[in-house]
């Protein structure tokens, strides 16, 4: 029988077992290091200002007249002695949606930055949280408490449907929480005064459609940010009526393409994917200051804060190639909301929302109908 000498056995051993120990190390050290990529440490709010945040109740009318359902937000603003020196100093306010399911709290890197740049901002969290007081219907505790489920054909046609309603109801409560701080300011902090005439909204995932949804029935608001989401109902009915920001992943489709017929969710999802660019592309075409930008090396994932989670190394795959570094990631994607709400909230001249060719190589931007931002 043929096999290594006994006498260098031990030293073999003792060499693997030193492999795997030092393996195990690397494994459970900090920062995190897989498969050629470091996970970032949580970011310090980047802009000039400094950031305060609260948790506050918001009582949102009951359908029926049942009285008050008492909704849970959470708002981060920049520190008053930071912005003018004026503590009721009207300022820019945006309000924010989770992906699906998700809480208010899903996303803090982005709310810091928005803050720390002088901007109010209000996160709820998705309709799934919410108190049943809330449903007006049956119909709408279905929707709202429906899974997210594209496994058969079957639940395919449900979740189109089904996403749409929900997206209303979303839109319903981002409007229903900004005529709760209109009729009474004293909701949000001291120093977080909203200006009426300067209101966006923003969400990942899901809460990009829900954001998209609500730009479309609320006259209120003035942009609107869509984080890697598809969008439904009004907002893909017709063209965004206001400028609208897409951000998209590169999710590897062009290697599924050759097997997507054989596998019907993927296909579900390319087909969904090429009606949703269709709708970016109409907007593009006709609204003023839209923006699409696709960031090379990105997963969906990294729009909120699942972006400085252990687990983000499970999300790479060899068919999208290189996947971006966390920190170049927040560095980008602030970078461009930051500029898009302040071309259409704080009207400032804005030359990175211009320029066809991105300063970062990781951009590929597709610009709208050129003119004054809105």
């Amino acid at each position: 029988m043929s096999g290594l000498p006994v006498s260098r056995s031990p030293w073999i051993f003792g060499m693997l077992a030193g492999l795997v120990a030092c393996g195990l190390a690397i494994w459970m050290s900090r920062p995190l290091v897989r498969l050629g990529f470091v996970a970032a440490e949580f970011p310090k709010p980047p802009g000039p200002y400094s950031v305060s945040s609260a948790d506050i109740e918001v009582p949102l009318p009951a359908p029926g007249g049942a009285g008050d359902a008492k909704v849970p937000v959470s708002v981060w603003y920049p520190v008053a002695t930071a912005v003018g020196g004026a503590a009721a100093k009207p300022l820019p306010f945006l309000l924010y949606a989770p992906m699906w399911g998700g809480s208010r709290n899903d996303n803090v890197a982005l709310m810091q930055t928005f803050a720390s740049h002088g901007f109010v901002v209000a996160a709820f969290d998705d309709i799934a949280r919410d108190p049943p007081a809330l449903d007006a219907s049956p119909a709408d505790q279905a929707a709202r408490l429906m899974p997210f489920d594209i496994s058969s054909e079957a639940s395919r046609l449900v979740f189109l449907e089904g996403a749409s309603k929900r997206a209303a109801l979303q839109a319903a409560k981002a409007s229903a929480l900004l005529t709760a701080f209109a009729k009474a300011p004293s909701l949000l902090p001291a120093g977080a005064q909203l200006d009426p005439n300067r209101i966006g909204m923003i969400g990942a995932s899901f809460g990009g459609a829900a954001a998209a949804e609500t730009a479309q029935r609320d006259k209120r608001i003035r942009a609107a940010v869509n984080l890697d989401g598809w969008v439904y109902g009004e907002a893909a009915a017709r063209t965004m009526r206001v400028p609208f920001a897409e951000f998209n992943s590169t999710r590897g489709a062009a290697a599924f393409s050759a097997i997507s017929s054989r596998i019907p969710s993927r296909k579900f999802i390319d087909d969904v994917d090429a009606r949703e660019f269709a709708i970016v592309q109409r907007t593009l075409d006709e609204r003023a200051g839209s923006i699409d930008v696709t960031i090379a090396g990105a997963v969906h994932s990294d729009f909120n804060d699942e972006l400085y989670s252990d687990r983000r190394w499970k999300q790479w795959r060899p068919w999208r190639g290189t996947m971006i570094n966390p920190a170049r990631m927040r560095i980008i994607t602030d970078a461009y909301v930051v500029a898009f709400f302040n071309a259409h909230l704080n009207g400032t001249t804005e030359p990175l929302l211009t320029q066809a060719a991105s300063p970062f190589p990781e951009v590929t931007i597709k610009l709208g109908r050129q003119g004054k931002p809105g």
